[in-house]
């Protein structure tokens, strides 16, 4: 393994044992337990900490994409109120750059 690895999986062990010690030590107020304990929250922790400390990005992009789907019903609250159609647009979009991006890598 690299030294980015290292800290990057470090800190992510680091994340786990301190969010584990709170919830044994009921350190927090019952009104923040919730949004720090959700495991939703996770992959977006998770996926920062590659993000930032690991030099290939591969795996923080995909734990941000990841937390993304799993807050996927939680976003489509928010956008209630927009058109259907919204939601085939920004797949449709996300389709035409992913296809490129990779496209562009295999010249």
């Amino acid at each position: 393994m690299k030294k980015d690895d290292f800290l990057s999986w470090a800190l992510t062990f680091l994340y786990f044992g301190t969010v584990s010690l709170l919830r044994a030590l009921h350190a927090l107020p019952a009104k923040y337990a919730h949004y720090v304990f959700d495991m939703r929250n996770v992959p977006l922790v998770v996926g920062l900490i590659f993000l930032i400390c690991n030099k290939n990005r591969h795996y923080g992009i995909l734990l941000l994409v990841v937390a993304v789907f799993v807050r996927l019903q939680d976003i489509a609250k928010f956008t209630n109120q927009l058109s259907p159609y919204l939601w085939v647009g920004i797949f449709f979009a996300l389709s035409i750059i992913f296809y490129f991006f990779l496209r562009g890598g295999k010249k």
